[in-house]
């Protein structure tokens, strides 16, 4: 009698957080060749410009690779479980902590004193989250509903510049990169209430690792961000299964000696 063989992830999760910056550092070298050697005669950017057909692309490979390859991931949604004390953790948070107390500053300097504020409350959440994560405690789910206002908020502020330019390719990416921090930031909130999802937090917190990657050129929130990201994600090497796999068949020898 025959058995089908367990399906196995075509990637396992460490393998995966390894190859999703990677791709982002070729979407940025494709991105930067664009603005490079893209433009027209009316130095306006050529929209069908072989780079910037093969950064989407590489964008919507990585978008199935991500979904394909975060539907074995699960896990229980308590917090305790798949978050224990991390210094990539802490290291990562108290970074985007610093990167948003300096937009803070400048925004307050550029006469914006909302995002300020709110920039101003998302560093102190990077910080209490990452001191809680040093001391092995679960922070309270409203500090990242606060980081997740604060990115939110980026993205409205930004786009409001964003939308007097004509040429997508200018800030397309970059976007994408605030509303991925923005559903990261949320997924992590959810965990702190008992309803996260693994699955959901890695295929986010990726695809803002990827974006933030392709989005470096256009500063520091999305170097600080995207390492806040990469670093926050749960921790699956635990003694829980996390990995949904069928039963291992019984190999047809063993079957015929039975």
């Amino acid at each position: 009698m025959n058995h089908s063989p367990s399906r196995r992830p075509f990637l396992r999760p460490q393998a995966l957080k390894l190859l999703v910056p990677a791709c982002g550092g070729l979407g940025l070298f494709l991105r930067l060749t664009m603005l490079r050697t893209g433009v027209d005669s009316k130095g306006l950017l050529v929209s069908n410009h072989p780079a910037w057909i093969g950064l989407w692309v590489l964008f919507g490979a990585t978008v199935l690779m991500l979904v394909l390859c975060t539907r074995p991931i699960h896990g229980p949604a308590a917090y305790r479980t798949g978050f224990p004390t991390s210094l990539s953790a802490v290291l990562g948070s108290v970074l985007a902590a610093a990167g948003t107390a300096y937009s803070a500053w400048t925004l307050w300097q550029a006469g914006s004193p909302l995002f300020a504020a709110a920039a101003a409350l998302a560093g102190l959440s990077f910080l209490a989250v990452a001191v809680s994560r040093m001391l092995d405690r679960k922070p309270n789910f409203l500090l990242h509903v606060v980081i997740c206002v604060h990115f939110a908020l980026e993205m409205l502020r930004l786009y409001q510049t964003w939308s007097f330019d004509p040429q997508i390719q200018d800030y397309c990416f970059q976007l994408f990169a605030c509303i991925a921090l923005t559903m990261t930031a949320y997924h992590l909130a959810l965990f702190g209430i008992g309803k996260g999802s693994h699955r959901l937090l890695w295929a986010w917190g990726l695809a803002a690792v990827f974006l933030c990657c392709v989005s470096l050129d256009s500063g520091s929130l999305y170097l600080t961000s995207g390492i806040w990201a990469f670093t926050n994600l749960s921790n699956l090497k635990r003694p829980h299964r996390y990995l949904r796999t069928r039963r291992k068949a019984a190999p047809a020898q063993a079957e015929e000696n039975g």
